[in-house]
């Protein structure tokens, strides 16, 4: 692994002798820099792995300190390693599935493979290109769940066509629904073990009998409008939801954060999954993951009436 100065946190000199780490934030202080400091240093701005830091440093007669304590005390100033673990697929249309994306690629948290997901916003492809990408109706043909989070952003309700191709792919997805000036984040589905969108659906039609025919007339209905600033703090809650999903999943299982973009109230709601809902079914029943799954059409989007 190679260690490099990040060039964005300031490594300062105090005196001929000691530099610091940060300015607004200072992470340290190191005191009687010698020749093997200096060459420690030096390493770390061109890059370089740590046996050959521990090789220069011990070649400059060695570090006042031991050599990991100035490494550990250099630690906030380097730079990031490039991310391993899974990644996010976006796959919406409009200002802020865009502003997500611009967001996650800066991060390093979007899929860069199209083979892992054909059709998500590829993070080499930032602007006219990445929209053109992240527009309803492409879906992966090859999914990899452990590698990738499907992320539908949809306005006013996520279609059921779109849900359930998700589900059938054992897909880990986190569904994201704007409207009324709010955002529903969630919950995270994980395929066989939380509840799913279905189950959401007839937990609504338990409370309410009404809804579906809501529901029907939500599909496909134009993205709400929205100003520039809640377009902007959107954006920025969603990605941070799914850094979040990104570096521990388990909390968001079930879980659904609604949030107010004018008040910036935030509230939770748990959804269990529903009894007579089979998204969790056991072999050997009648229900199966579909092997071979195929993309069923796309609702056509509402018309307006007069």
């Amino acid at each position: 692994m190679v260690l490099r100065l990040d060039p964005d946190v300031p490594v300062l000199w105090r005196s001929p002798d000691s530099l610091q780490v940060g300015v607004l934030r200072v992470h340290g202080v190191l005191e009687r820099v010698g020749p093997a400091e200096e060459q420690v240093l030096q390493a770390l701005r061109s890059g370089a792995s740590r046996a050959a830091i521990e090789v220069l440093a011990e070649q400059a007669g060695g570090t006042h300190l031991p050599l990991s304590t100035v490494l550990r005390m250099l630690q906030p100033a380097l730079a990031r390693a490039p991310r391993s673990g899974p990644r996010a697929a976006l796959f919406g249309a409009g200002a802020i599935p865009e502003a997500v994306q611009r967001l996650l690629a800066d991060r390093e948290l979007l899929v860069d493979d199209t083979a892992d997901a054909d059709g998500a916003a590829d993070s080499d492809r930032v602007g006219s290109a990445a929209r053109a990408r992240i527009r309803p109706g492409r879906r992966p043909r090859e999914i990899q769940p452990a590698a990738v989070v499907i992320v539908p952003i949809a306005p006013w309700v996520v279609a059921p066509a779109d849900s359930g191709h998700w589900l059938r792919r054992d897909a880990l997805h986190l569904p994201v629904v704007i409207a009324d000036g709010a955002l529903a984040i969630g919950p995270l589905v994980r395929p066989g073990s939380s509840a799913c969108l279905h189950c959401i659906h007839r937990h609504r039609v338990d409370a309410d009998p009404a809804w579906p025919a809501l529901a029907a007339q939500l599909v496909g209905r134009p993205s709400p409008r929205l100003d520039a600033l809640s377009t902007a703090r959107a954006a920025v809650t969603i990605a941070e939801a799914i850094e979040e999903v990104l570096d521990d999943p388990e909390p968001a299982l079930g879980r659904q954060t609604l949030v107010d973009l004018r008040t910036r109230t935030v509230s939770e709601r748990r959804w269990p999954p529903h009894p007579e809902c089979r998204c969790g079914a056991h072999p050997g029943s009648d229900w199966a993951r579909d092997a071979a799954p195929t993309a069923p059409p796309l609702p056509r989007p509402a018309r307006r009436t007069s």
